[in-house]
């Protein structure tokens, strides 16, 4: 997902970084969930194309969206989107003077079955003509520093003393399994512990 758009749908003035036009989709969301908020802000829940979407669509957590004037970027937690609706974790908000984002929720990593991603992002990537990100790629080294300080115990605590038994005897087990020793992760709280928990491969740990 990282390579595509989210944005205004003015795409087809807009060029994309390389210099290709985007072209313009003419395709529209089957439906969707819509209220407006007291600023005159319409909000929509756009809905996919079938229950397996939703299913897929429901692991969604993070997102990014943007506004074409004046630009802004808004950043999200999607709830689980319960597949019972079949809706996706794909919102469009339209503004008084009608401007429009979309705001599309994601996770880091997925199976190779969650592929094809829900259908409602697609058609938002297809009516975009740029992408933001609630963290900058090219700066985040700084972010993941400022992160591993704010997750970290003090000198003389550890993780072992916040948390049940059990759980720690699974976290230890985990790590063992991905060759962490146990001296690289009791230094961090259980909510970085988390984090870290969907990205076992990550070079915070060497």
């Amino acid at each position: 997902m990282n390579g595509r758009v989210f944005g205004t749908k003015r795409c087809a003035e807009e060029k994309n970084q390389s210099g290709t036009d985007l072209q313009k989709s003419s395709r529209r969301f089957h439906g969707a969930q819509s209220k407006k908020t007291r600023h005159g802000i319409q909000v929509q829940r756009c809905l996919p194309v079938s229950p397996a979407t939703a299913r897929r669509s429901a692991l969604s957590l993070k997102s990014f969206a943007y506004r074409s004037a004046p630009i802004f970027a808004l950043s999200v937690v999607c709830l689980l989107a319960q597949p019972a609706l079949a809706l996706s974790c794909v919102w469009r908000v339209t503004g008084p003077s009608g401007g429009t984002l979309y705001l599309g929720g994601s996770i880091h990593a997925l199976r190779s079955s969650d592929y094809p991603l829900p259908a409602a992002y697609n058609r938002a990537f297809d009516a975009s003509s740029h992408l933001v990100f609630e963290d900058d790629p090219k700066v985040s080294s700084e972010a993941t520093k400022d992160l591993l300080r704010a997750g970290t115990y003090p000198k003389g605590d550890n993780l072992k003393r916040h948390v049940d038994p059990r759980t720690y005897g699974y976290i230890r087990r985990f790590f063992a399994l991905v060759n962490v020793p146990e001296d690289k992760f009791a230094k961090y709280r259980p909510w970085l512990i988390n984090l870290v928990l969907s990205s076992p491969s990550s070079e915070h740990w060497q």
